[in-house]
C-alpha cells in the first residue's frame, strides 16, 4: 500500500509539472548549472526556492548513500550492475523533477537556453535535440564520427601527459604509509598542473571538433539551434 501511495504521489507530481513545462525544455535543462550562483541570479531564483533546492539535494544524497551502503553490504559493485545503475539514475531523475518543479515555465525555458549554450555543439549528439532540429540520419552519423575523432585526439593528449608522470612515480618504492601518501599527493599535484598547462591545447581540440560538427549540419538546423539557445549569457561557466 505504501509503495502504491508513493507511486501515485510521483505520478501526480509529474502531472502537475507537465502542466506548465515544455518536455523539451525539461529534457535539455542541465541540473548542475543551477549550482552556479550566477545562473541562479539570471534565472531569478529566490532564497526560498534555493532553500528547496538544498532540501531536495540533501534528500538525493541521503538516498544515494543509503542505497550504496546497502549494495556494499551485499558485495555488489554498482559499476558492474545494471539494476544498481538504473536505481541511481532514478534518484537523479527524481531530483530533477523536484528541482525543475520549483521553476516557472519562463525560468525553465531560460535554463534550457543556457544549457544549450553551455554544452555547445556537443548538444547535437543528443537524440532529442537532433529530432527537434530535424537532423537526418546521415547528418547524425557524420556528427558522431567527428566527435569520436575529437575524443581520440583528446585521449591521446591526456595519455601524453599522464604516462610520463605515472612512469616516474611507479618506480618509487615508499617505505611507509606516510611516504606513500606523500608520493601520491605529489603525483596528483604534478598531474593537475600538467593538465592545467595543456588546457589551451584541449580547448583547441574542442573548438576544432565542434566546428567540424557544425559543418555537418544544414544552415536551417543551425538556425533553429541558435534560436533555441536564446540570448548569449556571460553567466555560463567555462569548462
Amino acid at each position: 500500500m505504501k509503495k502504491l501511495l508513493v507511486l501515485v504521489a510521483l505520478i501526480v507530481g509529474q502531472s502537475a509539472l507537465a502542466q506548465h513545462v515544455d518536455p523539451f525544455d525539461f529534457h535539455v535543462a542541465d541540473l548542475e548549472l543551477l549550482q552556479s550562483k550566477k545562473i541562479q541570479s539570471e534565472l531569478g531564483v529566490t532564497p526560498a526556492v534555493h532553500k528547496k533546492f538544498e532540501s531536495y539535494a540533501a534528500e538525493y544524497r541521503k538516498s544515494g548513500e543509503t542505497y550504496y551502503k546497502a549494495l556494499q553490504a551485499k558485495g555488489v559493485d554498482p559499476a558492474n550492475n545494471t539494476t544498481a545503475q538504473e536505481k541511481f539514475k532514478s534518484f537523479v531523475e527524481r531530483l530533477k523533477t523536484q528541482v525543475m518543479g520549483c521553476l516557472s515555465a519562463s525560468q525553465l525555458k531560460r535554463l534550457r537556453e543556457l544549457s544549450l549554450q553551455h554544452v555547445g555543439s556537443r548538444g547535437l549528439l543528443d537524440p532529442v535535440v537532433a529530432q527537434r532540429l530535424g537532423l537526418t540520419k546521415k547528418e547524425s552519423t557524420a556528427i558522431e564520427a567527428v566527435f569520436k575523432v575529437g575524443q581520440t585526439r583528446n585521449e591521446k593528449l591526456v595519455r601524453s601527459i599522464m604516462e610520463p608522470i605515472n612512469k616516474k612515480y611507479s618506480t618509487k618504492k615508499p617505505t611507509s604509509q606516510q611516504e606513500a601518501d606523500l608520493l601520491r599527493a605529489q603525483a596528483n599535484m604534478e598531474a593537475k598542473n600538467a593538465m592545467e598547462k595543456a588546457k589551451p591545447i584541449a580547448k583547441k581540440i574542442q573548438n576544432e571538433t565542434e566546428s567540424e560538427m557544425r559543418k555537418a549540419v544544414s544552415a536551417k538546423s543551425l538556425a533553429i539551434l541558435n534560436s533555441l539557445k536564446g540570448k548569449p549569457s556571460k553567466a555560463i561557466p567555462t569548462d
